[in-house]
């Protein structure tokens, strides 16, 4: 990526569930922290081996709005040999995070890079990943290429799922969920429930 389109700060970005802010030495803890629960799940591939700041874009924590409690991670990569376009990988504590905080967070991490001059944001997810299958799914992304046998997880070889879109395919997927927000009706409240949310 070239300068002109290089992503900048995250500091200040806030939505309706969290905050974003890079990491600072005092956010080490809380990194490495998120770094071996990620670790633990196979279908992230092990463990993640963060290149140096100077090959991609500092690490960014979300943050809950109202408690200030780390919720997750997000990296991104410019891809070697393919200008403006970021590898994304998001990494959720489910055991912190309710339902929907880790797609505020996404959602801000994106909007971001495209306000900034991305291209293309680039994800590779395991084959077995089904859960984050689904969740790109849902916002109208499907596999644009298949790596056989690329990753090695768990004991085995694994297909490694080739996604990506664009700026204008985001800006219609914010306008599908606005719509969808919109039109439903308010909930009877009761407390979120829990969800895992990896995306490597």
């Amino acid at each position: 990526m070239s300068p002109s389109t290089e992503p900048s700060t995250t500091l200040g970005l806030a939505g309706t569930l969290v905050s974003l802010s890079e990491v600072t030495s005092a956010d080490l803890v809380d990194l490495r922290r998120l770094d071996w629960l990620r670790s633990n799940h196979a279908e992230m591939g092990g463990w993640f081996d963060r290149p140096a700041p100077a090959t991609g874009l500092a690490p960014t924590l979300f943050r809950s709005k109202t408690t200030g409690e780390v919720l997750g991670v997000l990296d991104g990569f410019p891809l070697p040999g393919y200008p403006g376009v970021v590898n994304v990988s998001l990494f959720t504590d489910a055991t912190r995070a309710p339902r929907g905080y880790a797609m505020d967070a996404y959602g801000l991490y994106v909007g971001m890079l495209f306000a900034n001059g991305v291209r293309i944001v680039h994800h590779e997810v395991l084959e077995f990943n089904r859960q984050v299958r689904r969740i790109l799914r849902g916002i109208d992304v499907e596999p644009s290429a298949r790596l056989r046998d690329h990753a090695y997880s768990g004991g085995r070889l694994w297909d490694v799922l080739i996604y990506s879109f664009d700026r204008e395919h985001f800006s219609r997927v914010l306008i599908k969920f606005e719509r969808r927000r919109v039109a439903r009706p308010p909930l009877e409240t009761k407390p979120p429930e829990v969800q895992a949310m990896v995306l490597p």
